[in-house]
């Protein structure tokens, strides 16, 4: 996975299936080479993040949290984890619940 810094006090990342990565409506992109691996959000305290996974799924990542994602979630699995305090708008997929 690569690594940026987000700057601003509201980030919006934005992952797609192809397992691009794109911060700020493509102002900053990481390319992942492997997106089955975890990557790991760490939103510092006096900041803010809003993601949107590649399910469709949109989180709200609030200050002082680390959000642990994969950029594409394997057929069946949508698993991710969180220490701190984040909001989930869950894209609707009986077959693969989401599970935090």
């Amino acid at each position: 996975a690569g690594t940026s810094v987000i700057t601003s006090e509201m980030a919006h990342i934005e992952c797609d299936a192809s397992g691009s990565v794109l911060i700020n409506g493509g102002t900053q992109k990481i390319d992942v080479k492997q997106p089955a691996q975890m990557n790991k959000l760490v939103v510092p305290a006096g900041r803010r993040a809003h993601i949107t996974l590649s399910d469709g799924s949109r989180v709200w990542v609030n200050s002082g949290t680390t959000f642990t994602f994969p950029v594409t979630f394997e057929k069946g699995s949508r698993r991710v984890s969180v220490d701190g305090e984040i909001f989930i708008e869950a894209a609707h997929d009986p077959s693969s619940p989401l599970v935090v």
